[in-house]
């Protein structure tokens, strides 16, 4: 956050003044300063450049704390929610992701108007005058539906991201292999890795997910259903392998692999692309056989939509939709979603997945959630050159043994797609976490204009 170039963090009283009399300057979020009370400061602001935009935040409402903002003449009062709303809205516009005009946040309100007791709950348009509701609606009519849609879809098949997991109610605890097998099902659980685009890391994210969980103990296949440049098979290298064309033509070579090579089998690509249109409809076929063999199957997709390709996420247990750190990706996975809610796909299973995040990345799971419609979305961190100079070297389980954050993500994904003989654990101390982040480390914020 405090790398991002629009934004500039100030850690004393004199530096915030100094900060917020540059014209370039047309926003200040004051939180904690060291050497003065928030609300003094953010008065003062206020007082120096009255046509400056101040918002007080805190995350203890009062009542005499209200009537203080509102005598000082403050633009805003944020709770917690209002100002993750100000600061993803203000990131987006950085990256020229929405609209450069003065709209202020849904839910926000002025000092007099609400507080963030008042507001945590709803959506209350209080602050925005009719011409921005307007603006608005206008804008968001082309998307709505598809809100509705995937919001629905998720009421009726899987609680929030947010949502705390117990083993007794947990998602993942009904679909994982051996909550099935215990019920006499023997279906594996299909994880199909879908993009809009190309080149967001499909192939690495599938080989990786099935390491984990061919190390948690389940019978694990991973088919390169990518048929024209799949490479798969450069990255399971030391992985037992079966030709794509040796599993579509012989009903026993999948068994056979399963009996000699163990836990983890990989269907590679054929070596010529001209094979892929004799393949490409037996892709179903496949994954079919393989279901009844494995306990999970993870496939792998091509960037180029086909009929085969929206077959396979209505067959697949765990669709996942893959974005990168690219804006254009994004905008291609929403097309993607919206093609398959055309074709009568139920989106309530889709798993949303933005790769490749870091502290300095462009998008963070919270960013694509919101351009998405509030849709949960999960993260895959950045692993660096490390991941696939491992997996070139033969080392897959190396890396799913490591302790990095790109590791621990994709163990985390793991458990919300069911992969596991058991579900996880409540996490431990989130309580905890989630109260020692209530102050902020930064103190008093000047938002500096995307222009």
């Amino acid at each position: 956050m405090l790398q991002s170039s629009w934004l500039t963090a100030c850690a004393s009283a004199d530096e915030a003044r100094r900060v917020a009399r540059d014209q370039e300057v047309d926003e200040a979020w004051v939180v904690d300063p060291e050497d003065v009370e928030p609300i003094n400061l953010a008065a003062t602001l206020k007082v120096d450049r009255p046509s400056l935009r101040v918002a007080l935040v805190s995350f203890r409402d009062s009542g005499s704390l209200r009537s203080r903002a509102h005598a000082a003449r403050l633009d805003a009062l944020y709770g917690r929610p209002q100002f993750v709303k100000s600061y993803l809205l203000r990131k987006q516009r950085a990256l020229g992701l929405a609209p450069a005009d003065g709209a202020r946040i849904p839910g926000s309100a002025t000092p007099s108007v609400a507080s963030d007791a008042d507001s945590t709950a709803s959506d209350s348009d209080v602050s925005l005058t009719a011409g921005q509701k307007a603006r608005d609606s206008r804008a968001s009519q082309g998307s709505v539906g598809l809100a509705r849609s995937i919001r629905r879809g998720f009421a009726e098949t899987r609680a929030p991201l947010a949502a705390p997991r117990t083993a007794a109610a947990s998602g993942a605890a009904r679909r994982s292999p051996a909550s099935r097998a215990a019920r006499g099902q023997t279906d594996a659980t299909v994880v199909a890795l879908a993009s809009g685009s190309g080149g967001v890391g499909k192939s690495t994210l599938a080989v990786v997910l099935a390491g984990v969980a061919a190390q948690r103990g389940l019978h694990v296949a991973v088919i390169d259903a990518d048929l024209q440049f799949g490479d798969v098979a450069q990255l399971a290298v030391g992985v037992a392998t079966v030709p794509f064309s040796t599993a579509v033509e012989d009903d026993r070579a999948l068994a056979a692999a399963r009996e000699a090579d163990g836990m983890l089998v990989a269907v590679v690509a054929p070596e010529r692309v001209e094979d892929s249109d004799r393949f490409a409809q037996r892709v179903g076929l496949l994954v079919e056989r393989a279901a009844r063999l494995f306990d999970v199957v993870v496939v792998n997709t091509g960037s180029f939509w086909a009929d085969a390709h929206v077959e396979l996420m209505r067959r697949s247990t765990c669709p996942v939709l893959l974005m990168d750190q690219r804006i254009s990706s994004l905008r291609s996975c929403r097309h993607a979603l919206e093609l398959c809610m055309r074709c009568g796909v139920a989106t309530g299973p889709f798993t949303f997945v933005v790769n490749r995040t870091s502290r300095r990345s462009r998008l963070s799971g919270a960013d694509a959630s919101r351009l998405l419609d509030g849709v949960p979305v999960c993260e895959v961190r950045d692993g660096g050159s490390e991941v696939e100079e491992l997996l070139s070297a033969g080392s897959l389980f190396e890396l799913v043994d490591g302790r990095s954050d790109f590791q621990a993500s994709v163990a985390a994904l793991a458990d919300r797609l069911g992969l596991c003989r058991e579900a996880p654990a409540p996490p431990g101390g989130s309580d905890a976490k989630d109260a020692k982040a209530g102050r902020g480390l930064l103190f008093a914020w000047g938002s500096r204009g995307s222009s």
